[in-house]
């Protein structure tokens, strides 16, 4: 596999449509690059920068398009922003906040055509919070609590 475009670490990465998507990171700054990989023709292309600048976000496929969600910096992004592939284009859809507070170090996952957002940070604070993405509402809502929080982690449905 050929290099990305940019070095990086402590960026996320997420499958859709059969290519590879890698988005923000670390390269001695944050970034908001995002490369795709395409395995049939063996190439990396660029793709629309995110709007905010992430490292270590929370990452899913769902319904046909990418959700980025926080980071794990000091800079307060609480924004969930949503990538359309067909249009190389980035929105920001909402926020990720509890009680004011910013999440980060996050876990997210689409199941049962819903975008789910789980555990973390809340703050300073450890957080046991799954919450699932509330598109008719532009908002999250809170589903259940985990038994252990659960920080930089991941999760892998079929």
């Amino acid at each position: 596999v050929k290099p990305l475009f940019t070095a990086r670490h402590s960026g996320d990465a997420v499958s859709l449509n059969g290519k590879i998507y890698v988005v923000g990171g670390w390269n001695q700054t944050r970034l908001k690059s995002v490369e795709c990989y395409n395995p049939d023709t063996k190439t990396w292309t660029l793709c629309a920068d995110m709007t905010e600048y992430r490292r270590s976000p929370g990452i899913a496929a769902h319904n046909g398009q990418i959700y980025i969600v926080a980071d794990i910096s000091n800079h307060d992004i609480n924004t969930v922003e949503r990538y359309d592939p067909q249009r190389d284009t980035w929105t920001t859809i909402c926020s990720l906040e509890s009680g004011g507070t910013v999440w980060s170090s996050i876990a997210c996952a689409s199941l049962d055509n819903k975008l789910w957002a789980i555990g973390g940070r809340v703050g300073a604070e450890n957080n046991t919070t799954v919450a699932a993405y509330d598109e008719e509402n532009d908002g999250w809502i809170q589903k259940s609590l985990l038994p252990k929080c659960l920080i930089y982690s991941c999760f892998v449905v079929p």
